[in-house]
């Protein structure tokens, strides 16, 4: 089978596998064929978008730009010149995927399940879109169409992702034991199914590229961290789908396995960002600017209980104001005039101006019950991510510190700012991911080799013999150079 249908290259995902864990567990020999990989090749850290989470990381993996490029930092998109934040759709992107360039020069591609990525509107192969992936942004859609509805008919739906239905398993922390046991057989199952469907793709033709994501690891390192037996058995199930499917590999085939971030306790004060915000803006405004907003915060929350929510956007009236994102760190966007629609902060001096009194107040934060800081960081985009769209990102992102819980923030400028701890999952993002990679010219080396999430889509194209257009990543020189 190997030698009649060898791909040129097989890339597995294993969407936030922690690097760490990674490598600790193939080194206790409970990942052998993450471990054989490793001795046979080359392996090293993978940079990621530093205070993003897997929403940017992701789109950043498949085309291969920055997230200031292609436009995408959450499930929500960010619109200039408006207030509403509708989810984030295939038109909102401002790139197309890497494998669509692979595709449109000869190459054969089977693509499986990359999360949050554009599609490809025509592809030499086939696309398997939003099926068994972590935090689903459409239905389940395919190249061929066929494809999908053969799968759901196969294998059933999603069993812990199931958009519309309210089971989304890996939102909330699980309540029982009973369901975390049930959330781990929809896992292994979950990592059965696709591993079938891959293994079939194999053995139909010579695919140039097989390209398939796991989420299962992404979903466990929510649910079952810090990590134990549970979140143990996950990785030593994916690691026996990589065995399963090198079955396929010839020699002149190339075999990646990347993760693309990793996976830390879910200590976050986004909770508690609005209302720390709102106090730091009263030393913005004058006493009549903060009576009108007084007066539209109580119009707005007396029209929700009523059941009419207000068309208008309380955004509007403040200096700056927070947007949804991800626990890995609060996401602050600035009223801004001439790109929001009532924007109140000039650009230039008074932005400027404002940045700085934001990022000095955010850092001086401190755990009242312990006097530890609270935020580890506070990134302005503007000066880490550089790109044509980069006005569809949060303007700073405040990165917590994720030794503990955070319940209270307290500084000499806003007093104490408190709110109740809501019912976050135990296992987050943080920033960094990890590549093995062996085959044809790949000489082993112990050492690692730093690359960067965007440099994965440029290897492949080299190792193919080809180029992509206009993306910001090289290839990996041990690898693809």
């Amino acid at each position: 089978m190997a030698s009649r249908n060898a791909p040129k290259i097989i890339a597995i995902g294993l969407d936030s596998a922690d690097p760490d864990l990674l490598v600790r567990w193939s080194d206790a020999d409970a990942l052998p064929n993450l471990a054989a990989l490793r001795a046979q090749g080359v392996w090293g850290p993978l940079k990621t978008p530093e205070g993003l989470a897997d929403d940017a990381v992701w789109p950043s993996f498949s085309t291969c730009v920055s997230p200031a490029r292609h436009g995408r930092y959450h499930f929500k998109a960010t619109l200039p010149g408006s207030y509403a934040a509708p989810r984030f759709r295939d038109h909102h992107f401002c790139r197309t995927p890497f494998w669509a360039s692979l595709s449109d020069a000869g190459k054969r591609v089977a693509i499986l399940d990359v999360p949050k990525s554009p599609r490809a509107s025509r592809i030499n192969g086939v696309q398997l879109t939003d099926w068994r992936v972590h935090g689903r942004d459409d239905k389940t859609r395919s190249i061929p169409a066929l494809l999908a509805g053969t799968l759901l008919g196969r294998f059933g739906e999603d069993r812990t992702d199931r958009p519309g239905s309210g089971e989304f398993q890996c939102n909330t922390a699980l309540p029982n034991e009973q369901m975390r046991r049930d959330f781990m057989e929809r896992l292994k199952r979950s990592v059965h199914d696709k591993t079938i469907l891959a293994e079939e793709l194999l053995a139909r033709e010579p695919w140039d590229l097989l390209l398939v994501v796991f989420k299962e690891s992404h979903c466990a390192g929510h649910q079952c961290w810090p990590p134990g037996p549970d979140l143990r058995e996950i990785y030593a199930t994916l690691d026996s789908s990589i065995g399963r499917l090198l079955r396929f590999a010839g020699r002149e085939t190339t075999v990646l396995v990347f993760s693309n971030l990793g996976m830390r306790a879910n200590h976050t004060g986004n909770h508690l960002l609005d209302g720390i915000l709102r106090r730091l803006e009263r030393r913005c405004r004058s006493r009549r600017d903060n009576a009108r907003i007084a007066a539209d915060i109580f119009y707005h929350r007396a029209r929700n209980r009523l059941g009419r929510p207000a068309a208008t956007s309380r955004h509007r009236l403040r200096c700056a104001f927070v947007l949804d994102h991800n626990e890995v760190s609060g996401a602050i966007r600035v009223n801004l005039a001439g790109r929001e629609p009532d924007g109140r902060i000039q650009s230039g001096a008074e932005l400027t101006a404002l940045l700085r009194f934001l990022e000095a107040e955010l850092c001086a934060l401190i755990d009242p019950a312990t006097g530890r800081r609270i935020v580890d960081k506070v990134i302005r985009t503007a000066d880490r991510f550089e790109g044509e769209n980069a006005d569809q990102l949060p303007d700073l992102l405040v990165v917590w510190a994720r030794e503990q819980p955070i319940t209270a923030a307290t500084s000499a400028t806003i007093g104490t700012v408190t709110a109740l701890l809501p019912d976050y999952r135990p296992g987050n993002h943080i920033p960094g991911g990890s590549y093995f990679a062996c085959g044809p010219g790949i000489h082993a080396d112990p050492a690692p080799h730093p690359a960067s999430i965007v440099d994965i889509g440029p290897t492949i194209a080299k190792l193919l013999g080809t180029q992509l257009p206009g993306v910001d990543g090289q290839p990996i020189p041990v690898v693809g150079g």
